[in-house]
């Protein structure tokens, strides 16, 4: 009896959903080698992992397979699904080549020769079990094809649920919203990692920031901002909360902002704004920053993965996702905030968080050569550790590169910030709107023999922009006098006319309230040189030795506490009558040293005593007694973002 060939329609089925099958078993099987162990909660995730792979491992392969359907090769049934199975079993080895290559940006000779090679060496592999494949009797090839073909159509279905989960996280969906009508609409664009002296109303001639300049000339800038802390979630904090971050105290065990603290997202819901935010650092998934908001959207988070949580097949297609996606990038964090707008009515509430000048730098062409040439000796692979480390190569050019590629970053999201401002002028929504524009912290670029932010209090770190844009604009001005991130609050509610809290307080002020210097919770009368002046205070590093800092019109006091084991950023730092060991004081004058090169500690000590006692008051009324260390981080921290934490560089 002559052997049955199989089907052209059931190898084909069997073709296309043999990576389905596979990576559905591999998926299912992935949760008992958890990579966050402590994150498996259960028979769900088996099946969230197993619909998982089925459908990767249906995408990775579909061209591969549709094109072997194509040119009907290899001829033999079972080579051709030999091959198809080998190539998926050697994905791993092909994400590492992969993974070797990438860190290796730029290629080389030799890189570029082991990516060849092992191109070569698969495709040899396929070959080879595809040959001894072609072996296989008919009767037993017509029975294997049909068993794959079968199993082909649960796994296909299996794959459809967590498909719809990924293509929901591209593109999340926009539900209408609806605010009260007639009322004043409040945008907060707020840009992580930016310095204010990289942008052109700041002073820099050679600044690509047109859209932020124009924006200035319908504005009040405030030139001399600084922020209460030297890194993310604190200063937003401060940014979200108008108070200092030893009184909305974020940074307690990450538990979330206290409940005796009025948030700038109540304020606006309780006026009837429709609220959202969208944000891009993962450190904002942490904290409680989401109080008051209706949708709160953390690009990093990848909540369409959620159930399958804390496995390996998420933790790595989350990385591909982001670089793939650019789920983080400026682009998409506009386009989402035109979507929601668009699909609301009445005012609102938008607070926009772009990440892109954070470290480390990659930025898209043409920005990665608007200030120099293409870099040709760091890569876009190139990580934190391998910057702070000083293993970057190029030495002294590559430093200038990441520098420069810096400054690429910064006019990208200037440009898709006006693309978000052009889309809400041509809706007429400006003469409605309150604008307001800052940063959490700036970056040290080896002003101070260091790179990045979170551990020193110097201007290129601390200072940061400050722009309050009334409905419908004003005439342009600059103002010098300083002011802190914690005004932001009270000054913003103030400019889209919403009360603040009847129920508790800001401890920050209503700029354009008019409060004077001598605002009891604000300034201070200090500055035993140059006369009144208001004072602001700082604390919070996350890397090294706390620090607290004040910054008047004219000096900075710098202080190191001496450590307390058990300490915690619940508790306030114990009150030190005298001057304590002048090495862990620093001070600048920064009218006359606005680089902060020169230590003025023992060269004026009455200046340092007397800054230094008002310090102390600073630090008991609104001060923490700590800071949060990456050691600190707490168990139950999504593993999805202690990742992205570690990509970023804070959690080593």
């Amino acid at each position: 009896m002559p052997d049955r060939r199989p089907s052209l329609g059931s190898l084909l089925l069997a073709q296309i959903g043999l990576p389905a099958v596979l990576g559905g078993i591999a998926g299912f099987v992935d949760p008992l080698f958890p990579h966050e162990p402590a994150y498996i909660r259960g028979v769900g995730t088996f099946w969230s992992g197993a619909s998982l792979g089925a459908v990767l491992g249906f995408l990775v392969l579909l061209p591969l397979t549709l094109l072997l359907a194509g040119l009907n090769r290899p001829r033999r049934p079972a080579a051709r699904l030999a091959a198809t199975a080998t190539l998926f079993l050697l994905i791993p080895a092909i994400v590492a080549l992969g993974r070797n290559l990438y860190k290796r940006i730029p290629w080389g000779a030799g890189d570029v020769a082991l990516g060849l090679a092992g191109a070569a060496g698969l495709g040899l592999a396929a070959v080879v079990v595809a040959a001894l494949a072609s072996n296989l009797p008919r009767r037993r090839e017509t029975r294997l094809v049909s068993w794959t073909a079968r199993a082909a159509i649960p796994a296909l279905l299996l794959a459809l649920p967590a498909a719809a989960r990924i293509a929901s996280g591209f593109r999340p969906p926009t539900p209408r919203t609806v605010g009260v009508d007639g009322a004043p609409s409040l945008l907060l664009l707020t840009v992580d990692t930016l310095r204010a002296d990289h942008l052109g109303a700041m002073g820099d001639p050679t600044a690509r920031t047109p859209w932020f300049d124009r924006i200035c000339r319908e504005a009040a800038l405030y030139s001399n901002c600084v922020a209460p802390s030297p890194w993310t979630l604190p200063s937003l904090g401060s940014v979200l909360t108008g108070t200092y971050p030893g009184e909305h105290l974020v940074l307690r065990a990450l538990s979330g902002i206290s409940a005796a603290v009025p948030t700038l997202a109540e304020s606006c819901r309780d006026a009837g704004r429709r609220t959202a935010a969208f944000v891009s650092n993962p450190w904002l998934g942490t904290g409680g920053l989401a109080r008051g908001f209706d949708r709160f959207d953390v690009a990093e988070r990848l909540e369409c993965l959620e159930g399958a949580r804390g496995t390996r097949i998420v933790w790595g297609l989350a990385k591909v996702a982001l670089r793939v996606g650019r789920l983080e990038s400026a682009r998409r964090l506009s386009d989402q905030a035109i979507a929601w707008i668009e699909r609301g009515r009445g005012s609102w509430f938008l607070w926009v968080h772009y990440l892109d000048p954070h470290l480390p730098n990659w930025p898209e062409p043409p920005f990665d050569r608007l200030f120099g040439p293409a870099p040709r000796h760091v890569g876009s692979s190139l990580t934190v550790d391998d910057i702070r480390g000083e293993t970057y190569p190029g030495g002294e050019a590559g430093r200038r590169e990441i520098a420069r590629l810096y400054r690429g970053e910064v006019a990208y999201t200037d440009r898709e910030i006006g693309r978000l401002w052009k889309f809400l002028e041509a809706r007429g929504d400006l003469e409605r709107t309150a604008v307001v524009f800052s940063a959490d912290h700036g970056e040290e670029l080896w002003d101070h023999r260091e790179y990045g932010h979170g551990h020193a209090m110097f201007d290129e770190v601390v200072r940061v922009p400050l722009v309050l844009r009334p409905p419908g604009g004003e005439a342009g001005t600059v103002l010098d006098g300083l002011v802190s991130l914690v005004d932001l609050a009270p000054s913003a509610l103030g400019m889209s006319g919403i009360p603040a809290p009847s129920d508790r307080s800001f401890t920050g002020r209503d700029l354009r309230a008019g409060a004077g210097p001598g605002d009891v919770r604000h300034g201070t009368e200090i500055d035993p040189v140059a006369g009144s002046a208001a004072a602001t205070y700082g604390e919070a590093t996350l890397y090294g030795e706390e620090l607290k800092f004040l910054r008047t019109r004219r000096w900075k006091l710098i202080f190191r506490p001496e450590p307390s084991p058990g300490e915690d950023a619940r508790d306030r730092p114990a009150r030190v009558d005298a001057i304590p060991d002048p090495s862990r004081i620093r001070l600048f004058d920064v009218i006359a040293d606005p680089a902060e090169r020169v230590d003025l500690a023992v060269a004026e000590p009455a200046v340092a005593d007397s800054l230094f006692r008002v310090l102390q008051d600073w630090m008991a009324r609104v001060g923490s007694g700590g800071a949060l260390a990456a050691r600190e981080l707490p168990e139950t921290l999504d593993p999805a973002i202690r990742d992205q934490l570690r990509a970023l560089g804070y959690v080593r």
